[in-house]
């Protein structure tokens, strides 16, 4: 990711007050931003990792695959298929949505141009993207 989204580390995203009003770039809203979507990664990465191992382990305990005989090798491929569709659909969502798209940071862990010395209340948003 660190590649892909380089140029925002270099430029920085574009900042907005509460009303929407563009203030300026900033390269400390990138790294908060690629800090979130690289955990977020990780985060919807996990299910799709562990569960799938842990669902066939237990089918492959279950004699079911041994009653399905020559079809045993097809039918273990489907479920494990329908396993990792269930999770992309179920798992991957929620995990994207751990960090809202709207980013927001307090001035005063911005760039000191922003005024967080001024006002330590005030708050910034930038679009984090995935």
């Amino acid at each position: 990711m660190v590649l892909t989204r380089s140029s925002e580390l270099q430029e920085g995203l574009a900042l907005y007050d509460e009303a929407d009003k563009y203030v300026g770039m900033s390269q400390a809203a990138a790294q908060d931003a690629l800090a979130k979507c690289s955990l977020a990664r990780v985060i919807w990465t996990a299910p799709c990792i562990i569960l799938p191992s842990v669902v066939m382990a237990a089918v492959d305990s279950t004699k079911f695959l041994d009653r399905v005989g020559k079809r045993a090798q097809t039918v273990r491929l489907g479920v494990n298929l329908a396993v990792q569709g269930l999770i992309l659909r179920y798992a991957v969502p929620p995990a994207m949505a751990v960090f809202p798209q709207r980013a927001c940071l307090p001035a005063s862990s911005l760039e000191s141009e922003y005024g967080g010395d001024t006002n330590p209340t005030r708050k910034l948003y930038f679009n984090k993207g995935l």
